[in-house]
């Protein structure tokens, strides 16, 4: 139930809507009580892409040094993985920092998403 019940929900209906391959959760995934979103996440992952998580959280980290006086903070905790027909990554709540991490990873998302479809 609950925000859960919700997130499960609408992951289903995305992931019944013919092309679409890849959901993002963007944002919740610091350490406050209320960022739940790798929880979320893995409830819903059935297969996990750990070096692929490992991967996004480096790049958000150097994402994040020019807003930090060049110290890569790395407190993300960034989730990937495949659901039953989609890949589902959680990115930091960031937008600046999130879109960055699409851009240089759309080539990683595109070859996951291929290899789940074989």
């Amino acid at each position: 139930g609950g925000v859960e019940g919700l997130v499960r929900e609408y992951v289903k209906l995305f992931e019944k809507t013919p092309g679409v391959e890849l959901i993002l959760f963007l944002g919740a995934n610091e350490y406050k009580k209320t960022d739940v979103a790798p929880e979320l996440a893995r409830a819903l992952i059935q297969k996990d892409a750990p070096a692929l998580a490992l991967s996004l959280a480096r790049a958000a980290a150097r994402a994040r040094r020019a807003t930090t006086s060049g110290v890569p903070l790395p407190l993300d905790r960034v989730v990937a993985g495949a659901t039953e027909h989609s890949l589902l990554v959680t990115l930091p709540g960031d937008v600046r920092v999130a879109l960055e991490l699409v851009r240089k990873a759309a080539s990683l998302f595109r070859h996951a998403s291929r290899e789940m479809r074989r």
